[in-house]
């Protein structure tokens, strides 16, 4: 077994314990910051027309946010899953 595919059965456990909702709104809201800050960056320094700030700032980092959790959630709970369960079989843990 690989030392990558033991550590992602390891963490992958703990996320499972920690449960579905609870990893989505943690690790995707990480990801939807983190993405809505950078493009609000981008948007700054090539777009002249494009400048936030107040509650529109508040409105597109909500967005951005949300957008995380609900594709982050959808997307890679199933993707990991099917690799956890693949390494599980593959390796019978």
């Amino acid at each position: 077994m690989k030392k990558s595919e033991v550590r992602f059965i390891e963490n992958w456990k703990k996320k499972i314990e920690m449960g579905r909702l609870k990893y989505g709104f943690i690790e995707g809201s990480i990801l939807g910051l983190f993405v809505g800050i950078i493009t609000i960056l981008l948007s700054w320094l090539f777009d002249d027309n494009t400048v936030v700030f107040g509650m529109q700032l508040l409105y597109d980092l909500i967005i951005w946010v949300l957008g995380g959790v609900l594709g982050y959630l959808t997307v890679m709970w199933e993707v990991n899953m099917y690799y956890y369960k693949r390494f599980i079989k593959k390796y019978d843990v």
